[in-house]
């Protein structure tokens, strides 16, 4: 997912004309694989971050959204996965770690989705939403991707 995230990043600057962006997107992904056996929260957390800031200064020079979103999806998503990976470390035994490993891939998978299709139409649709009505849809999304995976646990 880490590979996809930088490549449509890059994608989306390169195209614009932004070539020099490429090599430090690149520079990224090596500080992550050299850096792949130290602590994973910081490195995760950074890494996202950098990404975050890297999309919004896309969208704000008017890259393309859809690159950007699948790459800040994929960056999200690597992020999950990297956090989740140390949860698994502690899991007591490896029937439980598969089981929660089972779940967690199918929770993620259909928040990623959902987030990705929910923001292409919301760029589509160019709706005029003041920032008060984005942070309650936001937080009312949060509050159900919450409950959507107490449910799965239940079920588990």
């Amino acid at each position: 997912m880490l590979l996809v995230s930088v490549l449509c990043l890059a994608t989306a600057y390169v195209l614009e004309g932004f070539w020099q962006i490429a090599p430090a997107l690149l520079a990224c992904l090596g500080i992550w694989v050299l850096l792949r056996r130290q602590s994973v929260g910081w490195r995760a957390s950074g890494l996202l971050l950098g990404y975050v800031a890297l999309a919004a200064f896309g969208i704000v020079s008017d890259l393309n959204v859809a690159l950007l979103l699948v790459g800040m999806t994929a960056a999200l998503g690597a992020w999950d996965l990297t956090n989740f990976e140390e949860t698994l470390r502690v899991a007591l035994n490896p029937e439980t770690g598969s089981l929660l490993q089972r779940l967690h891939l199918r929770a993620l998978s259909i928040a990623l989705a959902a987030g990705m299709l929910l923001s292409l139409l919301a760029y589509s649709a160019r709706l005029n939403l003041p920032f008060a009505g984005a942070v309650a849809l936001a937080l009312i999304l949060v509050a159900s991707i919450t409950a959507a995976g107490q449910q799965l646990r239940k079920v588990a």
